[in-house]
This record gives structure tokens, C-alpha cells and sequence, in this order.
């Protein structure tokens, strides 16, 4: 089996969550939220941005619940790929140094999806008007 598949079905898992946690049906506005949620820029529409919010309430919920297991399988594969670059081959050495850079992107995201929250919550504080000449 390629990754291929894995993708489409975890897409699909994931756009089902998404419209159940923002009760959004149309597939545009859903689009636009799940970018939202995370990056780019914020929805003018107050329905979209608390749809928006919602979701990235939501994975923050479940990035912060599946953190500490994630680490420990990140650290068990270190482990192992440790292993196949002392008895296999020295290349899995390189997969080992990868793992900080996991590790760092685990504990990092829930920050980073907590600021887009707050950033959510308040959007026309950030907004640019045609009257502050320029600045937010």
C-alpha cells in the first residue's frame, strides 16, 4: 500500500471532523475555514471567523491530548532507528537527527494554534482601517 490512499483517507476523515465542529456544509466556506483555522488571513465574516475558531479550538484539544503518546513514539522510533544505524546502517543516523526537530514541532504547536485562537477571538484589533493610515 502506497501513502497515497492513507492520504485521501485521512483528508476525509479530517474534512468530516472539521464540518462537524464548524457546522459548515458548504465545501468552499469549509475550505476557507480550515485555512483559517490555522494560517492566513482572517474571515470578515464573524460566522466563518467563530467557525474558524471553533476548529482550531478543537485541534488544539487534540494535539495537547495525543502530545505526550506522539513524543513517545517519536522517541521509540529514535530509538530503534538508533539501532539500525549501530547494527544496520550508518544512514538511519540521519533519521535520528530528525527527531529533535519533531519533538520541538510537537511542543511548539499548541502555541502557535493558541496565538491563532487569541488572533480569532479579537480580529478587529488586527484589522487595518482605511482611517488609522496604514497601521493595525
Amino acid at each position: 500500500m502506497t501513502i497515497g490512499p492513507c492520504v485521501v483517507v485521512f483528508s476525509i476523515c479530517y474534512n468530516r471532523r472539521a464540518a462537524r465542529v464548524t457546522q459548515i456544509d458548504n465545501l468552499d466556506e469549509l475550505e476557507t475555514v480550515i485555512r483559517a483555522s490555522t494560517r492566513g488571513p482572517i474571515p470578515a465574516d464573524p460566522r466563518l471567523r467563530r467557525a474558524a475558531r471553533d476548529l482550531a479550538e478543537d485541534q488544539l484539544e487534540q494535539r495537547l491530548m495525543t502530545r505526550p503518546f506522539a513524543a513517545f513514539f517519536v522517541a521509540l522510533f529514535a530509538v530503534a532507528f538508533a539501532a539500525a544505524a549501530i547494527f544496520w546502517s550508518p544512514w538511519f543516523v540521519v533519521a535520528v537527527l530528525v527527531v529533535p526537530a519533531l519533538i520541538a514541532a510537537m511542543w511548539m504547536a499548541p502555541r502557535r494554534l493558541q496565538r491563532r485562537i487569541d488572533l480569532l477571538a479579537e480580529p478587529d484589533r488586527y484589522r487595518i482601517s482605511p482611517s488609522s493610515g496604514g497601521r493595525p
